[in-house]
């Protein structure tokens, strides 16, 4: 959960260690932080810069989340990837 302190500082540290595990697949990285008094406010400021940035690519390829190949049914083939094909 993302609506507290401590699920923040375990996103962030979750988030880190993957970028950690993958650092020969980064070529570039860019950072921002803004602070909402509304949570719909910025879940919809998230989903728009979710939906701008993974635009940029022709495909996703990273899948699994918490054990989880999501898009294995949609293969119809197990396993997942590791990044995101620009």
């Amino acid at each position: 959960r993302t609506d507290s302190r401590v699920g923040i500082q375990n996103l962030t540290s979750q988030v880190a260690l993957e970028l950690l595990r993958r650092k020969s697949s980064i070529v570039s990285a860019s950072a921002s932080s803004k602070h909402f008094g509304d949570r719909t406010q910025a879940l919809r400021s998230f989903s728009q810069k979710a939906i701008q940035e993974r635009g940029k690519f022709e495909s996703e390829t990273a899948s699994n989340y918490g054990g989880v190949d999501y898009a294995a049914g949609a293969r119809g083939v197990a396993g997942g990837g590791s990044g995101a094909t620009p």
